[in-house]
């Protein structure tokens, strides 16, 4: 298979993936991070990025200038999450493309599959380090340890899957 063709379906599987990810989960209320940037995303639709009376220029308007003009024309929250699929398919098929001239198609697919399918583990991450009550484990006199098992875990399981498929011979 052409290293084109490839990129392909590297971008096209990972955005089926996270396009289900994102539908499956889907939610009416705006969660994590999604308020501040849909603030600033809405700010700069009204000419502003920042108010005299939130003067919090902790985020770059990179991300916020990204989303403005699909909350300008109203879009569904689900388009603005929708939008974080299409960043990591892109992120999937540049890490081919990136590793292909120096390392070869192998390597390249290797290095894009890990980009594509360590979700798990920086989902996990993501989850614990979130600051609120109710966390599994919160309640655990080793809860950090199980957390963490539980990030191991799903890292080893990408790692055998991709050695099962024998991306680390050579």
């Amino acid at each position: 298979m052409s290293p084109r063709a490839i990129g392909f379906l590297i971008f096209f599987a990972t955005l089926l993936l996270y396009v289900a990810a994102t539908v499956i989960a889907d939610r009416p209320d705006l969660i994590w991070d999604e308020a501040r940037y849909k603030w600033f995303a809405t700010s700069l639709t009204q000419g502003t990025y920042c108010t005299p009376e939130k003067p919090d220029v902790i985020n770059g308007p990179g991300y916020p200038l990204v989303l403005a003009p699909l909350i300008a024309a109203g879009a569904p929250l689900i388009v603005l999450r929708g939008l974080n699929a299409l960043f990591m398919a892109l992120a999937a098929l540049f890490s081919f493309r990136a590793v292909l001239p120096y390392a070869g198609q192998k390597w390249a697919l290797g290095v894009s599959l890990l980009t594509a399918l360590l979700l798990p583990p920086t989902l996990v991450t993501g989850f614990f380090g979130m600051n609120t009550g109710g966390l599994p484990f919160a309640a655990e006199d080793h809860g950090t340890a199980l957390a963490f098992a539980a990030m191991a875990g799903a890292a080893i399981a990408v790692f055998i899957w991709l050695q099962s498929r024998g991306f680390f011979k050579r």
